[in-house]
């Protein structure tokens, strides 16, 4: 599967925005040819510590059709400000989610960028949420308990556009999840 506007020179460096373009070409290829091995799943662990302090453990994955692990565990840990009874030892689960939508945005739009062989040469940003915590406080249950709205604001010095730029960010399953809402199924386990 080719992407538009593909472009990869042989006779230049194979990487892009620090991406090997053409091992990422052929990766692209090969999960085209291979629906079956394009289904990832991918996992996360959490474990409360106490107050509002827990971690999530991030250390396997399902990928090409076979279970996989990470080179090493990746932990994530999440509190609360101080204002709202944590101990402010590590961001908030909603903070959490905006640097993964941040860090989602900027790694699909440089992957893209490479497959397509445009430069990014800088990309941030800064991600803004809104939330009315009497949803999430039980004061009210009219209010909704989680973010009303997101703003993202993006700086790149690249070949792509703004056009160009917001279709390579569209492609963000992180920003997808968000936009379209994905299905949550809760089961739960308890002891008495």
């Amino acid at each position: 599967m080719k992407t538009e506007n593909t472009v990869i020179d042989a006779t230049e460096s194979t990487f892009r925005n620090g991406v090997d373009a053409t091992a990422l070409l052929e990766t692209i290829a090969y999960l085209g040819e291979n629906a079956d091995k394009a289904q990832f799943k991918f996992r996360a662990r959490n474990r409360w510590i106490d107050g509002s302090q827990n971690e999530a453990t991030i250390d396997t994955f399902h990928a090409l059709g076979e279970e996989q692990s990470h080179d090493r565990a990746h932990l994530v840990r999440a509190d609360q400000p101080a204002l709202i009874l944590g101990k402010d030892e590590a961001p908030n689960p909603v903070e959490n989610l905006l640097a993964a939508l941040s860090s989602c945005i900027a790694t699909t739009t440089v992957y893209h960028a490479a497959a397509s062989g445009e430069t990014i040469e800088e990309f941030t940003s800064e991600l803004e949420g809104a939330i009315d915590v009497q949803g999430f406080m039980g004061i009210d249950p009219d209010v909704r308990e989680g973010f009303n709205e997101i703003t993202v604001k993006v700086k790149a010095r690249s070949t792509a556009n703004e056009q160009r730029l917001r279709e390579l960010i569209s492609k963000s399953p992180v920003l997808d999840v968000l936009r379209h809402g994905t299905k949550v199924n809760i089961e739960i386990e308890s002891k008495s």
